[in-house]
């Protein structure tokens, strides 16, 4: 009977392909044990989720340093083409319509100190809330104000690398 039994599954196994049904009754008691065997996914997706909290972080400060040095080549990176920026005067700005604004100086940094920024990762997409305090220089004036900017954007993951997508930005 066991000979048959055997017989029997081995066919199926053949026939079916399905030899990953077969579980071996040592292998299934070690797994009642998943410190042993069961991989932790929730601390795989922490530590995944700190390293691209790492990731957006460095690249809010790119973007800040590209504009004050006037890097358009950064800023056209990191600004998704589908990018929206609804900055302090009201204005909705495209991605071409902020980069023109940056290259002639009507968004025209000096100098940045980043007080706070807050990243949440939701798989490819992301929320960041950066507090800055810029000198910002007025267009045609070389009187710099100090303000205290939040953007408050969005990302999503295009390609394997984070972008830009959205962008509003008001005082605090």
């Amino acid at each position: 009977m066991k000979k048959l039994v055997f017989t029997l599954i081995s066919l199926c196994v053949l026939i079916l392909g399905a030899d990953e049904i077969l579980v071996n009754h040592k292998d299934m008691k070690m797994c009642e044990k998943p410190e042993q065997c069961c991989k932790d996914y929730k601390k795989e997706n922490e530590i995944n989720d700190s390293l691209q909290v790492d990731k957006i972080t460095t690249l809010y400060r790119q973007m800040y340093s590209a504009i004050i040095e006037k890097d358009m080549d950064t800023i056209t990176k990191i600004f998704a083409n589908d990018f929206v920026m609804l900055y302090l005067n009201g204005r909705n700005m495209n991605k071409n319509e902020c980069l023109t604004a940056i290259r002639e100086g009507s968004l025209s940094y000096s100098h940045v100190n980043h007080d706070d920024i807050v990243v949440t990762v939701n798989g490819n997409h992301a929320t960041l809330c950066g507090k800055s305090s810029v000198d910002i220089e007025s267009h045609g004036n070389k009187k710099k104000e100090d303000l205290h900017i939040q953007q408050d954007m969005m990302l999503e993951k295009r390609n394997g690398k984070w972008v830009f997508t959205h962008s509003k930005a008001t005082t605090y």
